[in-house]
């Protein structure tokens, strides 16, 4: 049963062979989907290693490589109904970036994908991110909890966020009662104090 996700625009191939040359049976119901969809999404075919084999709108897809976009809504057939690992993956990929979505439940979506054995780069390449801002979602997990709930309530950037979530657990609350109390004249001066703080330690 075709599924629609958004997938890595990187991760789709082209059918090697000429089409007249590769027309592998497909269902009706599939074939009719693809056609209906022409326009709004591209047909892909999910293939072994976690590729895609593109069935039809190539024009979509040279369209979205030559604007470079990192994601594309494509009709997925053939999808392996028992791989949790992947429709997890693509399931939160379609939230990440949202206007509804938070720092914190970023780094605990991204937490959980890693949890059920998902590499950093894999979510990286599906959510078109970069690795390193997987690692520095999931360690906003390791900031105390009056900084999570400053984070929350937008009284911390959470790139300063992740520079106290590098102090020791004692550390923490007493600098962000600093940062609270207005002793910086700004979050570059806390980080860069926060970043003296863990090398003195």
């Amino acid at each position: 049963m075709p599924v629609i996700r958004m997938i890595p625009t990187d991760r789709i191939d082209r059918v090697p062979a000429p089409a007249s040359a590769h027309l592998d049976p497909m269902d009706p119901a599939d074939l009719i989907a693809a056609v209906a969809d022409l326009g709004k999404r591209i047909t892909v075919r999910w293939v072994q290693g976690g590729r895609y084999q593109l069935v039809i709108g190539e024009a979509q897809w040279a369209q979205a490589r030559t604007s470079r976009q990192p994601m594309i809504e494509a009709t997925v057939l053939n999808v392996p109904s028992d791989d949790r690992a992947w429709n997890l993956l693509h399931a939160v990929a379609l939230q990440i970036g949202g206007p509804d979505i938070t720092p914190l439940e970023e780094a605990v979506l991204f937490r959980r994908l890693a949890d059920a054995g998902i590499g950093h780069d894999r979510i990286a390449k599906a959510c078109g991110k970069f690795p390193t801002y997987i690692r520095w979602r999931i360690e906003l997990l390791d900031l105390c909890p009056a900084g999570q709930t400053a984070l929350s309530k937008g009284r911390l950037p959470v790139g300063l966020a992740w520079y106290i979530s590098r102090l020791a657990p004692a550390r923490q609350t007493p600098f962000l009662n600093r940062w609270l109390r207005g002793e910086f004249h700004g979050p570059r001066e806390a980080q860069d104090a926060a970043r003296d703080l863990r090398q003195a330690s």
